[in-house]
């Protein structure tokens, strides 16, 4: 990396790269390399210039002078991570990732930790100090540096202290994190340099805090080595976030999902639904693996990666074709669910008629269905019942839906049927499971131009920057969001990255962080096993505060709304659209 010219203002797209030859020459004249605005700069302010592995800037007889750390200098030899200001106004952080004393290592420095220090007060930042162990960066209430702030993610970033250097790694940001004016995906941190995480930005610099080093040679010095190293050895680790999936993860879960496909497959009778979700898993797990494009996959790719993929399941295939088995599965039977509005009046069943369904019946349907829908995702109930403490909030839901929000259900069910066929047939182009169509009913109630006071927007209430990172064009002129064909695209590409997030078995983690943000949910997990196919309920069951209300009750709204979508009849629900929707 350059040295850089960063403005104290910083967005980093505004930072200056310095020229490894030649001079560098700054002031309010046009023609400079870097040309300054304020009236109290001179036509020729300074000049910059490369002397070795050093940079020396010299005032050019400015009228009002040329400042280093607050100094007037007439020449100076400039040290990583010092501030330059030109006149009254003009200010400036130079930053050298070569040398400065950021990199003069090997030192007393090495003995200590870093500190990341807020660069303006009024911002929601405030002093972090780097022990020992990974720390997680982010609005979370569960990161340990939170930053309050809506520009920041819920699990923003992570940082590794080693002594004097530090390793910063963003974790999928919206906003991105920043070193020394340079968007990174992982870099290295030391004395000197800056780092913002989205537009909140700090100063690293050294504490007074020992690092590993430091504790070492302090306790090397005061002559009890073996007992430091015996507290060293014993001392617990800090339990760091849980973390995403990797690829070798995705593959054996391809494995995992093609066996109990075939396994639901070969039941009597057999279990077509559930088996053919265990195959759409094993794909999407492949191309989370990369062995299938990120998307447009042709048939030809997906069944040569079956086949490969099948190899170990010979036993269990018994001489059949892995992929016959897959394109007997792969025609989708019509379901009973949300009967579509008729244009005759006439056929509207009378209104004595659409509720008679009896009260034993519905807790008959709300098992049935909630065992069908979740069969999408993979899940045999006979073999992972549902938790009953779940099942009891889905039936708590399904009556709300049919009781005090009857007429926001009613006016929901009418505004659907413009658009549910649209949105199944774009789930299946990315083979996520059709039920997700009834996430818009909780979101806008399938209006596709609400908005929120959070500023979410559209059918599927994305808010900006992720409306922004998955391809829709928000600006004060265009907002692609009330879209609903464009948006249902940019949803289905963020779902699909929710469920490879939390590995393809687990949909309620995947559906609850559409509410709660897929960083903020990882971080709920710690200490779940990821085994479970039940990890976001088994979060919600502790009770540690982690979750939300809103989050924990967001996934059974969800599952009674798409059954009292997919069963109108059974509670009552006549085929006509409600006044005033």
């Amino acid at each position: 990396m350059s040295a850089r010219l960063i403005p104290r203002t910083l967005h980093a797209e505004a930072a200056i790269l310095l020229p490894d030859s030649s001079q560098f020459s700054i002031g309010r004249d046009p023609s400079c390399d870097l040309p300054l605005r304020d009236a109290s700069t001179s036509r020729r302010q300074a000049t910059l210039e490369r002397e070795g592995d050093a940079w020396i800037l010299r005032d050019e007889d400015s009228a009002n002078g040329t400042f280093v750390r607050g100094r007037r200098v007439k020449r100076a030899r400039l040290v990583g991570g010092e501030t330059i200001r030109f006149g009254a106004v003009e200010e400036f952080r130079f930053v050298n990732p070569e040398r400065g004393a950021d990199n003069r290592l090997g030192s007393w420095r090495s003995f200590f930790t870093l500190a990341l220090v807020p660069r303006d007060p009024a911002q929601p930042g405030r002093r972090f100090s780097l022990g020992a162990g990974p720390h997680v960066v982010g609005r979370d209430s569960t990161a340990d540096f939170r930053i309050d702030s809506n520009r920041i993610s819920g699990m923003h970033a992570r940082i590794e202290s080693k002594g004097a250097v530090a390793h910063v790694t963003d974790h999928r940001s919206v906003n991105g994190t920043w070193v020394n004016g340079e968007k990174v995906r992982t870099a290295d941190i030391r004395p000197g340099d800056e780092i913002a995480f989205g537009d909140v930005l700090f100063d690293v610099k050294g504490s007074a805090r020992l690092s590993h080093r430091g504790v070492a040679a302090a306790v090397l010095f005061t002559g009890v080595c073996g007992l430091a190293i015996l507290g060293i050895a014993l001392r617990p680790q800090s339990q760091g976030p849980v973390r995403l999936w990797t690829k070798d993860m995705y593959l054996e879960q391809v494995q995992t999902s093609l066996r109990e496909a075939l396994a639901a497959y070969d039941t009597s009778p057999p279990a077509k639904e559930v088996a053919r979700a265990r195959f759409d898993i094993a794909i999407r797990s492949l191309a989370a693996a990369d062995r299938l494009p990120p998307e447009g996959w042709e048939d030809a790719e997906v069944y040569a990666a079956l086949r490969e993929s099948s190899a170990p399941l010979s036993r269990q295939l018994e001489g059949r074709d892995i992929v016959r088995i897959y394109q007997s599965l792969s025609e989708r039977q019509p379901e009973r669910r949300d009967t579509e509005i008729p244009s005759n009046p006439a056929l509207t069943l009378p209104p004595q008629e659409k509720r008679e369904t009896k009260p034993m019946e519905r807790g008959s349907v709300v098992r049935d269905e909630l065992a069908s829908i979740v069969a999408e995702f993979g899940i045999d109930v006979r073999e992972q019942a549902v938790p009953a403490s779940l099942l009891a909030e889905v039936e708590r839901f399904v009556q709300v839906w049919t009781g005090k929000e009857r007429g926001y259900t009613e006016r929901s069910r009418a505004r659907a049927q413009v658009h549910l066929e649209m949105i199944r047939a774009e789930l299946r182009r990315n083979l996520l499971p059709e039920v997700f169509c009834y996430l818009p009913f909780i979101e806008s109630g399938y209006q596709a131009s609400i908005g929120s006071h959070a500023g979410a927007e559209g059918l599927w209430q994305f808010m900006p920057a992720t409306a922004r990172k998955y391809g829709l064009t928000v600006n004060d002129g265009v907002d692609e969001r009330t879209d609903p064909q464009l948006a249902t695209v940019a949803a289905c590409k963020y779902i699909n990255d929710l469920m490879a997030t939390f590995g393809a078995n687990a949909f309620d983690c995947a559906v609850a962080a559409y509410n709660k943000g897929e960083y903020g949910m990882v971080s709920c997990l710690r200490g779940v096993s990821w085994k479970s196919r039940w990890k976001f309920w088994d979060a919600a069951e502790r009770k540690d505060g982690c979750l939300k209300q809103e989050t924990i009750e967001y996934v059974p709204r969800f599952l009674a709304a798409a059954i009292v979508m997919r069963r109108p009849e059974a509670f009552g629900f006549g085929t006509q659209a409600a006044p005033g929707s």
